[in-house]
């Protein structure tokens, strides 16, 4: 017990709450772009002239990319520290903002 750490009775229920709240946007996100890919599937097959079994692959593509990328940037993060791979996925021009003196 003596290497444990205590805060605020409150600061437990507040920090879990918070990101309670940023995992579930975190999730809507994510199904809001499958949704989107899902919706863009009938004008993809207009635009280049594919069948339905052709554009599927978009889809599958795209499920299977974010499969891969999402264990990938959350290995990242744990191993450069949050801030780090945060301000490394920001393109320069939005640095300037997020940059802390």
């Amino acid at each position: 017990m003596s290497g444990l750490v205590t805060g605020a009775p409150g600061a437990a229920r507040e920090n879990f709450w918070a990101v309670a709240l940023v995992v579930a946007a975190a999730t809507f996100m994510e199904v809001l772009d499958l949704t989107i890919v899902n919706v863009s599937l009938l004008h993809i097959m207009g635009s280049m002239a594919i069948s339905q079994s052709k554009a599927i692959w978009v889809l599958t593509a795209y499920t299977m990319t974010n499969a891969i990328i999402l264990p990938l940037s959350g290995w990242l993060a744990t191993t450069l520290g949050r801030k780090r791979y945060f301000m490394g996925c920001t393109p320069p021009s939005r640095r300037r903002r997020f940059c802390v003196v």
